[in-house]
Formats: structure tokens, C-alpha cells, sequence
């Protein structure tokens, strides 16, 4: 018969050899999957439409303004 002391022991060690085995799994990602913070900057701005929309009237009003000065 099994001892209450000795099934504490076998649920101890099994409880860590899982969170072991699951820490190591985590462990398996390269540098090369994993995005630099510059590249995870650029990618929502690069996508954002309202960046974009705002970027397209930035160059309409610069040339506006260029066009005024010509005028003159």
C-alpha cells in the first residue's frame, strides 16, 4: 500500500517535470520568427488607413502651397 507521504512525492515531481516540459516547449522559437521592434512599429502603421489618408493630405496641401507660392 502507498503512503500518503509517498503519492505527494510522485505528484511533486510530476508536477514539475510538466512545467518543465512545457517551459522547454515554449523555448522553441528562433530569432527569425520573432519580429524586431522597429518591424512590429512599421507593420500597424504601414496598414493603418487613417495614416495613409492623412500622409494624402499632407502632400495635397503641400502642393497648394506650392502652387501658391509659384503664383506669386
Amino acid at each position: 500500500m502507498i503512503g500518503k507521504p509517498t503519492i505527494r512525492i510522485c505528484l511533486a515531481v510530476t508536477i514539475t517535470s510538466l512545467t518543465l516540459a512545457m517551459a522547454a516547449l515554449g523555448q522553441g522559437h528562433t530569432s527569425a520568427d520573432v519580429p524586431t521592434l522597429d518591424q512590429a512599429i512599421a507593420l500597424p502603421r504601414a496598414n493603418n488607413r487613417e495614416s495613409k489618408r492623412s500622409k494624402i493630405d499632407i502632400d495635397r496641401q503641400r502642393e497648394v502651397t506650392t502652387e501658391a507660392r509659384l503664383a506669386r
